[in-house]
């Protein structure tokens, strides 16, 4: 009897171990995990490009732009015509928020 309990015990953990080790076999990115952009209220009216893309002219400080997960280069061009370059990397479900300060 002690034996086919310690067999039935083994048994029993082995499956378990066996349930619990499996892990995802590839990284989902899903659409709300997306990383964004914001430019600091020091950017109001500045032109947006993301890796030489227009995306828009700031409008506001609570502005906030989609951008892919990666590297990228960021260009904004101010009303003055001053340009601001920046090279940023991003991770899924992060904001990034850029100061284009003097």
């Amino acid at each position: 009897m002690k034996v086919t309990f310690f067999k039935l015990l083994f048994a029993c953990s082995v499956l378990f171990l066996t349930a619990c080790g499996s892990l995802p076999k590839h990284n989902e990115i899903r659409a709300d995990d997306q990383p964004t952009l914001a430019i600091a209220d020091d950017g109001i009216g500045s032109q947006l490009y993301v890796d030489d893309t227009y995306l828009g002219v700031v409008e506001d400080g609570q502005q906030i732009f989609n951008i892919s997960t990666g590297n990228h280069d960021i260009r904004l061009v101010k009303p003055n015509g001053q340009q601001i370059n920046r090279k940023i990397f991003v991770q899924g479900n992060t904001r990034r928020e850029i100061s284009v300060g003097n």
